[in-house]
């Protein structure tokens, strides 16, 4: 990540160049969520088994998270929000059954 854009930097504890901590935190959290949704695409596991488009979203999703960018962020977070959602409502479905 901090590769990848020069706001990164913050995660290897160096402020960056016209950047703050709020921003460095952003990249750390989204990055986190990023990867999580990498490897729950990966294992095939969420809340519940991931369908095979779930799967695809949370992979694309997650690798939208971990590049920093605000755009790239906000759309990986939707995805990995409306898989989430599915997933919950799968899960509250089988325990009604």
């Amino acid at each position: 990540m901090f590769v990848l854009d020069p706001s990164g930097v913050g995660l290897l504890l160096k402020m960056p160049k016209d950047g703050s901590w709020a921003s460095v935190a952003w990249i750390g959290v989204t990055a986190c969520i990023g990867i999580a949704a990498l490897a729950a695409g990966t294992q095939k596991w969420l809340l519940t088994e991931c369908t095979a488009i779930e799967r695809w979203l949370l992979v694309a999703c997650g690798l939208l998270l971990v590049y920093p960018a605000r755009a790239s962020d906000l759309v990986g977070l939707v995805g990995v929000a409306v898989v989430l959602a599915l997933q919950i409502r799968k899960r509250r479905r089988r325990a009604r059954a």
